[in-house]
């Protein structure tokens, strides 16, 4: 270092400046490089993770909507079969090859056929081509076999394009098992060869589920995401794709549809163990980056793969762009710093003579040096000097005693040995009391962050006499000890008469810190609010330029603070046409008012999203506005859904307002919130006229004998969470009564009020026609009572009278062989009695029925109406004669009730009757090739209570009856009677 002093100061300046600048530019150089690839790499981590993110909420959403639209179908697809018709099941049977969907065996099966209005849904596509027409959903009607549930009627596709009639699903399957349960299905499901979205709800009949009805759309549409994923590019040569949990590329730019499970890629995937990631590999022997998710949904990975080398080859052309420029400034440098170094060092020299005198005490010396720069300044300063300096040290003087900071002069001691007026006020002492004690006399034990007074107190005197000026805090002390405050040390060494002194300046800073500490933690508050909110929050000044963004802005649109603080925002963020509003908008702020809109931004990567924006004006101290504040909500998701919502409940209001029945949403009041239009096609009154008169319009025109029961089941669904399902009488507004059978349940609103929802149906005609058939039996019944009572007054009485007569004659005759007789005659009149009485009975109740069963009874009366009838009988039965009495004597009556009717009306030749059973039902089959009739007119006449009565017979053992006749066609019956064998 003493060899550096003997140089001349402009070769020293030249070489120290030099060497000094060669290594800060060259240590900036090195830090821009390390910071500018760190820069890159972060830049480029963060701008892949967000086109993975992209890709799987693109995904997800898809998913979302999908599974909506499901649902929806669902609704429809039951009320398309409810339309339709109830599900029944046949008496027919058919050999079917079924094909299980899993594990692809197959076996030859037996099944019913399952009907619906009396037509076979086997191969039948009507139904299920209908509900895929209205909803764009696949669809399939399964019926129950013993391995699971067979497709009868379905528009899904094999692989070779055929419908999968003949496919089922295995009774393992969770779809199964819920059904089972006589829950309804909803969400992903392997459905023939794909994965859908889907919904199944069971098929009841009889009280047993028999079958399933099916809608479903593809997880996703490939086609749509391909496009999406094509368009993407990363560098020169990167791409997105989607592989399985299997290894198979889902979707790939050269290799989709390969298997790759054992690449190691892949094997980096499935063993990362983290749902979000990065990973390096070899592809093709070059090193690549891979960032990646896992869509749990989907059960694969969305990755976005791009070469290493690409991102490598930025880095480098920006390494090589910073030396060179460093090695240009370097020389540039060096060469203008020796032209400087040159016209200073000449001045300096006479400066240097300039002190020399004035440190020997020749003040009316000058400097002679006639330039215009600093230091020609400084020359003119040097000659004022000797001037001001009596002035200054009487200055000085002044200034140290009304200095409003505590001064302080320190020995080598450590101790005061001078002070101003301002210390004394400090430490609340006189000058006697503070002169010859140490600072560490007038403070606390300990500091605030732990450390000993005295120790800390050494360290930061050592460092200024060391030639290191100290600017720290410290807490001191009154004299008496009694008071603390905060002060702001500046600890300096100074030499005066070659004696080393320190000089200490104390200020103040109580009231400070006490402020500080209040905006600190206010500040803290209030960025830690604004980081860590899920909206954006923006501020922008007067010229709408951008001063500040939170985190949430960086990490939803793209931009960093860097790239945006400084804009004028809306000219980077928004779409053109949406510009006007962001000057109305400011237009308002200037007014004091506040605002809020919808806007569509673009991120960074050309990404549209739409937010709500709320703002305020943002005022200064004085009441200025000099911004404003803006909160942006993300509506994007919500837009979407309000689309898909406004279409959706578009094409559920047409199914609603045209379908035969009204739906219906009421609180638990009996408050009416929601009632389809077509309720005035039942009751008259319109939906708004139902809202405005509250209950009145409802519960108040309800029969008064069935108010009590609705009021009890209504009441039932709230307290008990029960089924609300009853009928009921309701008088329209033209006054006139209908019948309403009125099905409903709870459910819980988003806001978690609790609401009935549900549907009722015209009932009217139905109720009209089963009271029909009740007249009718009362009729019969009397009709049956009056035959008997005329054929006992007409048979049995007059016979009775004769035994009567023979009886008394009997008494008065002597005659024994008039008395044998008249005996004989008696015993004859019994007999005769006898078999009338057996008559009657065996009208009423066949002895033959009851003693040799059901089929001898038939034929033994088909063999007596064959005795005065041309008609060609064909009678077969194949039952167990073990059945209960009413189903024995409801089949006997029925098809002699048949017969009669086809010899009175059908001038048949042929009739056929056929009895089967079989482990859980009995059916009769009965058919001529007669006359048939007009179904509806028969049932509007007095005529058809016979049909009435045979309707009847069966409804009341639980049984289906079914008649097919027109009249060219003859007639055909099918009775079906469920009984436990």
């Amino acid at each position: 270092m003493r060899f550096l002093s003997n140089i001349k100061i402009g070769l020293r300046l030249n070489l120290i400046m030099s060497l000094i600048m060669v290594i800060i530019i060259s240590s900036l150089g090195i830090y821009t490089i390390k910071t500018q690839k760190a820069k890159i790499i972060a830049d480029t981590d963060l701008r892949m993770f967000e086109q993975v993110n992209d890709l799987s909420n693109t995904i997800k959403v898809q998913l979302h909507e999908r599974q909506s639209k499901v649902n929806y179908a669902l609704i429809t697809a039951r009320e398309v079969l409810k339309y339709n018709g109830k599900p029944t099941i046949g008496d027919r049977n058919q050999n079917v090859l079924a094909i299980n969907q899993v594990t692809k065996s197959t076996q030859n099966i037996t099944i019913s056929n399952l009907k619906i209005a009396n037509k076979d849904v086997y191969r039948n596509f009507i139904i299920v081509d209908k509900i895929q027409e209205m909803t764009g959903a696949t669809a399939t009607i399964f019926q129950k076999i013993p391995e699971g549930y067979l497709r009868i009627s379905t528009n899904v596709l094999k692989e070779n394009g055929e419908r999968a009639v003949g496919t089922y699903i295995p009774n393992s399957s969770l779809v199964i098992q819920t059904i089972e349960s006589g829950n309804t299905y909803y969400g992903r499901a392997f459905v023939v060869n794909d994965y859908y979205l889907t919904a199944y709800e069971p098929i009841f009949i009889n009280g047993k589920v028999q079958g399933i009805l099916y809608v479903g759309l593809k997880e996703t549409d490939i086609s749509n995401l391909k496009t999406v994923f094509k368009e993407k590019k990363y560098f020169e040569s990167g791409y997105p794709f989607m592989i399985d949990k299997k290894g198979t590329f889902i979707i790939h730019p050269n290799n989709e549809g390969e298997n790759h499970y054992n690449a190691e890629f892949f094997q980096q995937l499935i063993n990362s163990n983290k749902s979000t990631g990065k990973t390096n590999y070899l592809w093709e022997g070059k090193s690549k980056f891979q960032y990646f998710k896992y869509i749990e949904q989907l059960e694969a990975y969305v990755s976005v793969s791009i070469y290493e080398n690409e991102l490598m080859g930025i880095i480098n052309h920006l390494r090589n762009a910073i030396i060179i420029s460093i090695i240009f400034g370097i020389i540039i440098y060096i060469i203008v710093n020796i032209q400087v170094s040159r016209s200073i060092t000449r001045a300096l020299n006479k400066g240097v003579a300039f002190a020399e005198k004035i440190a020997s005490g020749n003040l009316s010396t000058n400097i002679d040096i006639n330039q215009k720069d600093e230091i020609g300044l400084l020359a003119v300063s040097l000659n004022k000097m000797a001037e001001n300096l009596r002035i200054e040290q009487y200055k000085y003087k002044t200034l140290f005693e009304t200095a409003n900071d505590g001064i302080f002069i320190l020995d080598k001691d450590n101790k005061f040995i001078d002070c101003n007026t301002k210390s004394l006020q400090l430490y609340d002492c006189s000058k006697k009391q503070l002169i010859s004690i140490t600072p560490v006399e007038v403070s606390p034990k300990y500091q605030p962050n732990g450390e000993r007074s005295l120790e800390l107190a050494i360290k930061k005197i050592q460092l200024a006499r060391r030639g290191t000026p100290q600017r720290f805090e410290w807490l001191h002390t009154t004299f008496n000890g009694e008071k603390a405050f905060f002060a702001e040390i500046s600890l300096n060494r100074t030499i005066i008469s070659d004696e080393e002194y320190l000089v200490a300046i104390v200020r103040d800073i109580s009231l400070r810190k006490k402020a500080e500490s209040a905006l600190r933690e206010s500040e803290a508050k209030y960025r830690t609010l604004l980081e860590n909110m899920n909206d954006i929050v923006m501020l922008v000044d007067n010229d709408d330029r951008v001063l500040y963004v939170n985190s949430r802005f960086t990490e939803k649109l793209g931009y960093i603070e860097d790239e945006i603080i400084g804009e004028i925002g809306y000219e980077k963020l928004l779409i053109p046409e949406d510009h006007i509003i962001i000057k109305k908008a400011n237009l308002d702020r200037t007014k004091n008012i506040r605002y809020q809109y919808e806007a569509t931004f673009i991120s960074k990567s050309g990404k549209k999203f739409d937010f709500l924006v709320s703002g305020a004006p943002v005022r200064n101290s004085e009441g200025e506005i000099i911004g404003s504040i803006g909160n942006m909500t993300d509506i994007t998701e919500r837009k979407k859904i309000e689309k898909a919502l406004k279409e959706s409940e578009e094409k559920y209001r047409l199914l609603v307002e045209n379908g035969p029945s009204v739906f219906w949403i009421t609180d638990k009041n009996g408050r009416t919130k929601f009632i389809s239009s077509n309720v005035s096609k039942i009751f008259g009154f319109t939906p708004d006229e139902i809202y405005t008169n509250g209950t009145k319009a409802w519960l108040d025109r309800i029969h008064k004998q069935d108010i009590e029961n609705v009021l009890t089941n209504f009441k039932s669904v709230f307290t008990g969470n029960k089924r609300f399902d009853i009928t009921y009488r309701i008088k329209n507004k033209k006054g006139k009564w209908i019948w309403l059978q009125d099905v409903g349940e709870k459910y819980i609103n988003d806001i978690g009020e609790e609401l009935a929802y549900g549907v009722f149906t015209d009932i009217t005609e139905k109720k009209y026609a089963q009271q029909k058939v009740y007249h009718a039996m009362l009729n019969a019944e009397e009709r049956e009572r009056c035959r008997v009572a005329k054929e006992l007054h007409d048979g049995i009485s007059p016979i009775l009278s004769a035994i009567k007569l023979y009886a008394q004659t009997l008494l008065n005759v002597k005659d024994e062989n008039v008395k044998k007789e008249i005996s004989g005659k008696i015993e004859y009149t019994i007999n005769e009695a006898i078999q009338s009485i057996n008559d009657i009975s065996n009208n009423l109740s066949p002895h033959i029925l009851q003693n040799f069963g059901l089929s001898v009874a038939i034929q033994s009366f088909i063999d007596k109406i064959s005795e005065t009838t041309k008609i060609n009988f064909s009678f077969s039965s194949n039952i167990d004669e073990n059945l209960e009495e009413n189903i024995k004597i409801t089949l006997y009556r029925t098809s002699v009730e048949l017969i009669n009717n086809t010899l009175k009306y059908a001038n048949a030749k042929n009739v056929k009757i056929k009895i089967s059973g079989s482990k859980d039902n009995i059916k009769l089959n009965f058919e001529h090739n007669g006359k048939g009739f007009n179904l509806d007119e028969v049932l509007q006449k007095s005529k058809g209570m016979g049909l009435y009565n045979i309707y009847n017979r069966v409804n009341s053992i639980n049984g289906e009856f079914n008649i097919n006749t027109s009249l060219d066609t003859g007639l055909t019956v099918d009775i079906s009677i469920p009984f436990e064998g």
